[in-house]
């Protein structure tokens, strides 16, 4: 039986995204040496589509309460751009919680 589940994030900016984790998602982590954090993660899934490609990755935050928590993400100063773009789409997101 699986117990957990280690997934690497990609980026050409990893110092960024890793002060995005810690400091705008405030996740917790633990450092593995030399700055490598690894970050603890809430309850999660895993789903698997077909790709035309080299396929991409996606990461998809889930929340009790949609509108405060992108209050609370678009407050953070080091909000990255895409998360402001993909934020945009508050319909779909709210129409997903009722």
């Amino acid at each position: 039986m699986i117990t957990g589940l280690h997934a690497i994030v990609f980026s050409p900016d990893a110092v960024k995204l890793r002060a995005f984790f810690a400091d705008v998602l405030n996740l917790p982590s633990v450092d593995a040496g030399s700055g490598w954090l690894i970050f603890a993660l809430p309850p999660a899934e895993l789903a698997v589509h077909p790709a035309d490609g080299d396929g991409r990755h996606e990461l998809y935050l889930m929340c009790d309460d949609i509108h405060a928590t992108l209050a609370d993400l678009l407050a953070a100063a080091d909000a990255p751009a895409a998360f402001r773009l993909c934020s945009n789409s508050r319909s779909s997101a709210s129409r997903m919680t009722r």
